[in-house]
């Protein structure tokens, strides 16, 4: 919980000093969504290695990456002045 709460802090910090005050609650939830993440998405690639064999499976966690890269691409973009 400490380290949790250390990190939203940090997150809190690197919010306001872009001058996002509005996505100080969405960089503080990032912590808990990667531990979601780590736990939810292998179970998913298990299921669909399962199902559909490891090769396809492997399109899950790179759909993530993806998204994950999207992400930093697209708030790059946001906080250039």
């Amino acid at each position: 919980m400490s380290a949790e709460l250390n990190v939203s802090r940090a997150a809190r910090g690197a919010s306001f000093a872009t001058g996002g005050r509005g996505m100080v609650a969405l960089l503080a939830a990032h912590p808990r969504l990667a531990i979601v993440g780590g736990a939810i998405v292998p179970l998913v690639t298990g299921a669909a290695a399962d199902g559909f064999g490891l090769g396809h499976a492997l399109f899950v966690p790179a759909a993530c990456y993806l998204y994950i890269a999207s992400y930093g691409w697209f708030a790059r973009r946001a906080v250039r002045p």
